[in-house]
């Protein structure tokens, strides 16, 4: 039995053991892999870029947004008005101030929002929100 655990050692020993690896004497060149990719991305062309910016365009025209500026590879997008507060002062002056809380409201939660849409290099999409812009 005693035999047989030092059998047993031996070889746990042996297996964890590693043999030393051996250094190429000439540097290896290594290539960037992208995990699931053969080859790292690659830029894209102008004409692939600007088609994608004018997919991502018109998804957001689809959704309520219309564009105040586009170039080759980047467009502004707003949703909403601005808040015509001269009319809005009218009103309040009209109903004795009671206007003054739906003008507000409108104040604070309305007003034009942008965003800006860009294509980079890649093909990459940033969408950046830049706020929103309701008291001019």
């Amino acid at each position: 039995m005693a035999d047989q655990s030092r059998d047993e050692r031996t070889t746990v020993t042996a297996t964890l053991e590693r043999p030393a690896t051996q250094v190429p004497a000439t540097p290896m060149r290594l290539e960037a892999q992208w995990p699931g990719e053969a080859h790292a991305p690659q830029r894209k062309s102008p004409d692939e870029r600007k088609a994608a910016l004018a997919t991502a365009v018109a998804n957001w025209i689809a959704l309520g947004m219309r564009v105040e500026s586009q170039s080759d590879y980047q467009a502004v997008l707003v949703r909403g008005r601005r808040v015509n507060h001269v009319l809005n002062a009218i009103l309040t002056i009209f109903t004795f101030g009671m206007w003054a809380f739906v003008w507000l409201a409108l104040a604070v939660f309305g007003g034009e929002h942008r965003k800006i849409v860009a294509v980079d290099d890649w093909g990459n999409m940033t969408v950046t929100d830049i706020g929103k812009r309701g008291f001019s």
